[in-house]
């Protein structure tokens, strides 16, 4: 369960701060769960679970091959997680990893949407408030404040940073 040593060279972060780090893909998990629910109230617990099942599948597709699996240098949280649950995977790099199975995150941004303009779509009258207040403050979570944070708090601390293929240069 131990990292190649990378993680161990960045601050070890508490649970306090993988929480706060965690927060925005909290609330937009939330947030979706909600829109699902007021497109059809059946449609939450769905995709509650195709939340989860896609946070396990990204567990084990890729951080089981970051260099924070096991460490307390991971920001989020999901390399001591991760290590819990699945065996170290070393088949092939983080970075071929990520960019193969970083969909499984991102539909978790866009399964809400989809529902909440279906909705919109085929509902009379077709401008339902709560659900269009509801989608605004989804977007400006998942789409704003998460990216920033993670970049901002997330990036900069990951022990992955080097080789990730999101990172701007």
């Amino acid at each position: 369960m131990a990292s190649d040593g990378r993680a161990d060279r960045k601050m070890a972060i508490g649970a306090s701060g993988r929480l706060v780090h965690s927060i925005p893909h909290m609330i937009t998990l939330v947030l979706g769960v909600v829109i699902f629910g007021m497109c059809h109230i059946l449609l939450a617990p769905v995709y509650a679970l195709v939340a989860a099942s896609s946070m396990l599948y990204f567990l084990y597709n890729i951080c089981t091959r970051c260099f924070g699996y096991g460490s307390m240098g991971c920001p989020s949280g999901y390399g001591i997680l991760s290590a819990r649950m699945f065996d170290r995977r070393r088949d092939i790099p983080f970075k071929t990893a990520f960019k193969k199975h970083i969909w499984s995150v991102a539909i978790q941004w866009f399964l809400p949407l989809g529902a909440g303009i279906a909705c919109l779509d085929f509902r009379y009258p077709p401008l339902d408030l709560p659900l269009v207040l509801a989608m605004v403050v989804f977007i400006l979570v998942a789409f704003v404040w998460l990216p920033i944070s993670a970049r901002h708090k997330g990036c900069s601390t990951c022990p992955q940073s080097r080789d990730c293929p999101w990172k701007k240069a």
